[in-house]
């Protein structure tokens, strides 16, 4: 999938305060009898998205190899009966302070066939991590390393399908076509050393597949030029700690080992946000799922090897959001949809009156709700923001179809589809329709 107006977390490297080993040899174990397992997942904007289930109750969360234990977002402790919890205090990528939390121990946590009934999660309540209203499905946590630790997992981003294997009984014939590199955990998190970008040395980088965008990295000597302004500032995406921003732009060539990569867009992000995180000794940046994606990559923990196997995607290009929009989803819109009539309506009627036609006064009404979509960022300078689109405005209608008919993930790709592309919109302010037209436009 193309790279997306929202670019939503991603990339959150958590430093936690807590007490409790992070190699204790528990986790998630298979049934007696079980040797491996598979799930399917949903991709979006880049990320995995994987069914989870908390004490018999069902969530959906970001699969991320960038972090190290399970957060729970926004839940409450009655509705999923928490156990044992006490009040911490965690600390992320981001320029704000930290937030408080949960920490709630004992918990029984199945993903797929896999079940740990001995978890540990931090619940979040702030209210700005909202990761469901940018993405435009319910994110309910992330879960990273707890899962990986003790299976082998394959994840294929072809057919959207996670395999997961206790060591002893992953077949290394599932590795026939794939190239194998030695990969170092640090604090949990994945790392390898064979990243080299433009003519440069080899960097050590995290894989991190809760990064939605390309590469992240963190000194842009040599990739940045002022004389011929070569990026933009851009909002990168939200942290424990607050928003993050930064610098977009493109290198020529990013090579993993054998692999390469020709003109890859990258974000740098600014030092204030990386204050909270916890950096490993030489890192450069870190590997996210735009490019991760175009592999089928098997992660295997316990033997500390990652290997990497070219998929369809592989040679897609590296797109990014050129309306400088980023929406979420806000709010509820009374939709009306005519039912029976002689001749009905062209369309869905939102609750402040859109345009239609073939009205019929004597058709029927069916009633639904849908979330309402409004602009959440505009990228100073961009084109939608010199066609006057401005935060807080509420689309109505995007090139002639429903806002609400789409899904967010859809909006993305067309924001960030191809140059010249006309984006024509009717918003909604302060109970006024406006109608705007931008051209998308690169702007490196």
């Amino acid at each position: 999938m193309k790279n997306k107006v929202l670019h939503i977390l991603i990339l959150i490297a958590f430093a936690f305060f807590s007490s409790g080993s992070l190699w204790a040899q528990t986790g998630f174990k298979l049934p007696k009898g079980k040797k491996s397992g598979a799930i399917k997942f949903e991709l979006v904007n880049n990320l995995v998205v994987v069914p989870v289930e908390i004490n018999n109750v069902k969530l959906s969360f970001l699969l991320d190899t960038g972090v190290t234990s399970t957060l729970l977002f926004g839940a409450s402790r009655d509705t999923l009966e928490l156990r044992n919890t006490s009040t911490v205090m965690l600390r992320g990528l981001g320029k704000g302070e930290a937030v408080e939390a949960l920490k709630s121990d004992r918990n029984q946590v199945k993903i797929g066939r896999a079940t740990d009934l001995d978890h540990s999660l931090y619940v979040i309540f702030d209210e700005e991590l909202n990761f469901s209203q940018r993405m435009g499905v319910p994110i309910h946590g992330i879960l990273g390393y707890d899962f990986f630790k003790n299976f082998v997992v394959s994840i294929s981003y072809s057919s959207k399908t996670i395999r997961y294997s206790t060591p002893g009984n992953f077949k290394e014939r599932r590795k026939k076509g794939y190239t194998t590199y030695p990969m170092h955990l640090e604090k949990g998190r994945p790392f390898i050393n064979n990243v080299v970008i433009n003519d440069g040395e080899e960097s050590l980088m995290l894989v991190d597949i809760g990064s939605s965008d390309s590469i992240w990295i963190f000194d842009d000597v040599n990739v940045i030029s002022e004389n011929e302004h070569n990026y933009f500032v851009d909002f990168l995406g939200l942290g424990i700690s607050g928003s993050i921003y930064g610098k977009r732009s493109r290198v020529s060539e990013v090579s993993i080992g054998e692999f390469s990569f020709h003109d890859v867009n990258i974000a740098i992000p600014e030092p204030q946000a990386l204050v909270n995180a916890t950096m490993m000794e030489g890192r450069k940046g870190s590997l996210g799922s735009q490019l991760m994606k175009r592999f089928n990559v098997i992660f295997d923990y316990p033997k500390s090897e990652i290997s990497f196997k070219k998929n369809t995607h592989y040679d897609d290009p590296f797109y990014y959001n050129m309306s400088g929009l980023t929406l979420e989803h806000d709010g509820i819109s009374l939709i009306r949809t005519a039912v029976g009539g002689s001749r009905g309506i062209a369309g869905n009627v939102q609750d402040s009156g859109a345009e239609v036609t073939g009205f019929t006064p004597t058709a029927n009404y069916k009633i639904t709700l849908a979330p309402a979509i409004v602009v959440a960022e505009v990228r100073e300078n961009s084109t939608a923001a010199l066609a006057d689109v401005r935060v807080g405005d509420k689309l109505v209608l995007i090139n002639g179809k429903f806002a609400h008919e789409y899904k967010l993930y859809e909006i993305t790709s067309m924001f960030s589809s191809r140059e010249g592309k006309l984006i024509s919109l009717k918003i909604e302010r302060n109970g006024e329709r406006f109608k705007k037209k931008f051209y998308l436009k690169k702007l490196f």
